[in-house]
């Protein structure tokens, strides 16, 4: 699992990559990885979250920032730049 530590909704968040992250972006949008759209924003959103809640299940912990916190309170600046760390993750 590669890990790394971004800042999105002002909050300083853990996002991981491995075969976990995938498979929670199957289940969170029906899709392949292979099939991620970055046209999407159904798809930017659902990546970075299953990046982050990979990473606070293996800590058996919550995770600080959920998909409405995304939708809702994240900057464009720190969504791109999210999006960027979890593809370079991977």
């Amino acid at each position: 699992m590669k890990t790394k530590e971004i800042t999105l909704c002002g909050k300083q968040v853990m996002v991981a990559y491995c075969f976990a992250t995938e498979i929670a972006f199957k289940k969170f949008t029906g899709v392949n990885i292979d099939e991620f759209d970055a046209t999407n924003p159904e798809h930017i959103i659902y990546l970075i979250i299953a990046a982050i809640a990979t990473y606070y299940q293996k800590q058996e912990t919550e995770a600080p920032v959920q998909d409405k916190d995304m939708m809702y309170d994240a900057q464009p600046k720190e969504l791109i730049a999210a999006l960027t760390d979890v593809l370079n993750l991977r």
